[in-house]
């Protein structure tokens, strides 16, 4: 009798019991967590499972999703949600995955820790449907939870699984979970949230303004950045980012591709800028005087701010690493903001230049 089984684990209470659950009825289990900057507020530690069950029950194997994942969020055939979560393609991409995963190490069935009608887009009766057909994995998907209220796998009708020894949970009301945490001992369990981003408002609107200004492109790598800062648009396909403390900073410094700009005061404390896409002599000016008006010298009439191109290791010149400047901008009450382009710089091309503090009131032209 084939006793292996792999399952989706997103380190989630409603993952850990469906892990239990299999790992009772004797399996042995391969678990698949997958990574993307999108998802958050989940480790990858096996505490809680070390702590209920025979470490040789199982293994976690990590996978890591990148640009075809990417095609599925742009482009989802089931579209999204409230904000741009594609929760049925994004569920159907992992089980397809999945599925390749059981016809290579022969097992028996793939196990999920979904709960009917739990989620509103994702987990209806006939969402569950399409997912399971549209993954390839017609009567091998099995969602231990809710088993008994959905139609039989073949795992169950053949007896390679008891049936009656799963469960019949349904709803958005997480008692009944709670209730068998404490009867398995499961503690210290993770309070329920998606940890998907592609939820949130915020990052769903910076991502949709990446998209518009650079033609529907965006690589995986630029997602990190995305979680974090103040977002500026300079002009379609230019953007700046501004950190908002230390660590900020260091994130913004360590997400840095070597085509980045990046951006700091000189002489007094302040926040690490960096400016992706083809930039411009306006485009540096801009750039400096935003990064001007979140330090500490942003009263001050002039304020020099170094620019460097990320990974110059100090030689290349001038045009790797300068100090840039605009003229001080005057009060932006007596402007009209659409005549921002026109009197907000001047055509200095100097290689020492001083920037002033942008208004706060022209920042939300650029903010994203």
């Amino acid at each position: 009798m084939n006793k292996l089984a792999i399952g989706l684990y997103s380190g989630g209470l409603d993952s850990i019991l469906a892990v239990k659950l299999i790992v009772d009825q004797g399996f042995q289990v391969i678990l698949l967590r997958f990574t993307s900057p999108i998802f958050e507020g989940r480790q990858s530690e096996t505490e809680i499972l070390n702590s209920i069950l025979p470490k040789e029950s199982f293994c976690l194997r990590e996978i890591a999703l990148g640009a075809d994942f990417l095609q599925v969020i742009r482009s989802p055939k089931y579209g999204y949600g409230k904000n741009l979560n594609p929760c049925l393609d994004c569920k159907i991409f992992m089980l397809k995955k999945a599925g390749e995963i059981l016809k290579e190490g022969g097992g028996a069935f793939v196990f999920t820790g979904e709960v009917l009608g739990q989620r509103p887009m994702s987990q209806r009766r006939d969402a569950l449907r399409i997912i399971e057909r549209d993954s390839g994995l017609s009567r091998y998907l099995l969602r231990p939870l809710s088993a008994r209220l959905l139609p039989p796998t073949l795992a169950e009708e053949s007896g390679v699984i008891r049936r009656e020894a799963l469960l019949d949970i349904s709803g958005r009301s997480r008692k009944r979970q709670m209730e068998l945490a404490r009867e398995f001992g499961i503690v210290n369990y993770p309070s329920p949230a998606g940890g998907c981003l592609l939820t949130d408002e915020s990052f769903a609107k910076r991502l949709k303004a990446i998209w518009a200004a650079n033609d529907n492109q965006i690589r995986m790598e630029d997602l990190p950045l995305l979680k974090i800062g103040r977002h500026f648009l300079i002009r379609p396909g230019v953007r700046l980012i501004v950190g908002r403390n230390q660590a900020e900073n260091q994130k913004i410094l360590a997400n840095a591709s070597e085509n980045s700009w990046l951006f700091r005061v000189v002489n007094a404390p302040g926040p690490v800028s960096l400016a992706q896409g083809n930039m411009e002599e306006a485009d540096f000016e801009l750039a400096a005087s935003i990064t001007a008006r979140y330090s500490d010298a942003k009263n001050k009439a002039a304020v020099a701010v170094s620019c460097v191109l990320s990974g110059n290791s100090g030689g290349g010149g001038s045009s790797r690493h300068r100090v840039l400047t605009v003229c001080p901008v005057e009060d932006c009450s007596t402007r009209a903001i659409s005549d921002l382009a026109q009197w907000f710089f001047s055509p200095i091309k100097c290689e020492i230049l001083t920037v002033c503090p942008v208004e706060d009131c022209l920042l939300e032209r650029y903010r994203i």
